[in-house]
């Protein structure tokens, strides 16, 4: 997956950086509520990834090995469970097998298309 993010430093000009991470995270989803007749869902995951580059966004994140943990809200926009809109908060960190692990928080925002 290939995350791009801009970084803001006090005294350092914003920069672009990217990463590639290979994930593996199993994800438990349950259906909790309606809205408007469309079902919405909570998710729930954590798993392990690899990273390529041990630096993103101007941090040292200590190792290539990291955890990924996510909770997200879901709601299907079709009766026939091919759109979906979803909102995301992901964590990355090393869990301390590194002496360093400054960790990473993502928020995505997505829209999945089934064909």
């Amino acid at each position: 997956m290939w995350r791009p993010v801009l970084t803001f430093g006090d005294d350092q000009p914003s920069r672009y950086q990217s990463n590639v991470a290979l994930a593996l995270s199993p994800v438990l989803k349950k259906q909790f509520a309606s809205w408007y007749g469309k079902p919405v869902f909570w998710e729930f995951g954590i798993g392990v990834t690899m990273l390529n580059k041990r630096e993103f966004a101007g941090k040292d994140l200590g190792s290539y090995f990291q955890f990924e943990d996510r909770l997200g809200l879901l709601i299907e926009l079709d009766p026939q469970h091919r759109k979906m809109l979803a909102i995301r908060y992901m964590h990355y960190s090393n869990a301390g097998l590194s002496s360093r692990n400054p960790g990473m928080d993502f928020l995505n925002i997505a829209y999945s298309w089934r064909f």
